[in-house]
């Protein structure tokens, strides 16, 4: 970015200062899963394959140099056969960096 070369820089910024402790953020993901129809014996079995949707709210904690993120996924949408369970609440999200 040009500012007028050399010596013309006279105004003034307002820096915000990376805050020193730990930053807590909230994050919502919406997640799907898609199963094909599974063949047996060359036919395809009518009792597979389905679709679910999933909500996913969560948290990501930054300290210094590491962060962390957990996040667990609710159905929300699902289409699948009748001899299926439906699915229930799961771990969708889990890291940590360093």
């Amino acid at each position: 970015m040009w500012h007028g070369g050399p010596g013309t820089h006279q105004h003034s910024h307002a820096h915000q200062e990376a805050p020193s402790g730990p930053v807590l953020d909230l994050v919502l993901e919406l997640n799907g899963e898609w199963h094909a129809k599974q063949p047996e014996s060359g036919i395809k079995d009518p009792n597979s394959g389905g679709n679910s949707v999933y909500i996913a709210p969560g948290l990501r904690l930054y300290k210094d140099n590491w962060s962390s993120v957990l996040s667990v996924g609710i159905p929300s949408s699902t289409i699948s056969t009748a001899s299926q369970s439906e699915p229930d609440i799961r771990l969708t999200g889990v890291s940590f960096t360093f």
